[in-house]
């Protein structure tokens, strides 16, 4: 998949103005950061084998980029690459991270980029609702689980976006806490 076949503009923006865009992003990007750090220090305490999240985005992690007054680091690719172990083999997924917050009765998934996710393969979702309150919790997702929920898509904010019921998911505190399973061998979509 190469950037020209996919227009930024067709998932980044929607409703908003390029000013609203732009304080949205940037403090999202802030969220999502320290998402991804609480989140390594989560895999730590699973029994996932020897993992190692690193940063694969555009530029520097966390800092929008401005190029001729327009944003220029965002793109259609997830930030991260999560690497471990697995039956003695190196593994990786790329790592989109997505953050709500407070709690929404809700999960939002712009339709867009779930298809361009899906096309890259090995993309998890790590969605963190709450991120900022006392009771953060996470569900790792991939773009097809989510297109595959029966849901249809519908419009929200301008972009065909799924719309799911939290009560769908088994969410996770997102605490390192000990855990005695893999968290990237959880089921997160109830049956």
């Amino acid at each position: 998949m190469t950037a020209e076949k996919y227009n930024v503009n067709d998932y980044k923006f929607d409703d908003r103005t390029k000013e609203q865009f732009i304080k949205d992003l940037q403090d999202g990007l802030k969220k999502e950061v320290h998402a991804i750090n609480v989140f390594r220090e989560i895999l730590k305490t699973s029994v996932v084998e020897k993992p190692e999240v690193i940063y694969v985005g555009s530029e520097e992690e966390g800092v929008v980029i401005y190029e001729d007054g327009n944003v220029a680091n965002v793109d259609i690719f997830p930030d991260y690459l999560l690497k471990y172990k697995k039956h003695r083999r190196i593994r990786c997924n790329l790592v989109e991270v997505k953050v709500c917050n407070p709690h929404s009765k809700f999960a939002y998934f712009k339709k867009k980029q779930l298809e361009q996710y899906d096309e890259l393969d090995n993309v998890l979702i790590l969605f963190v609702m709450g991120i900022s309150t006392d009771s953060p919790k996470f569900i790792l997702v991939t773009p097809n689980q989510i297109m595959n929920m029966g849901i249809e898509a519908e419009r929200v904010y301008g972009k065909e976006t799924y719309r799911c019921n939290v009560d769908l998911f088994n969410w996770e505190k997102f605490s390192p806490i000990q855990r005695d399973y893999s968290l990237l061998d959880k089921k997160y979509i109830k049956e």
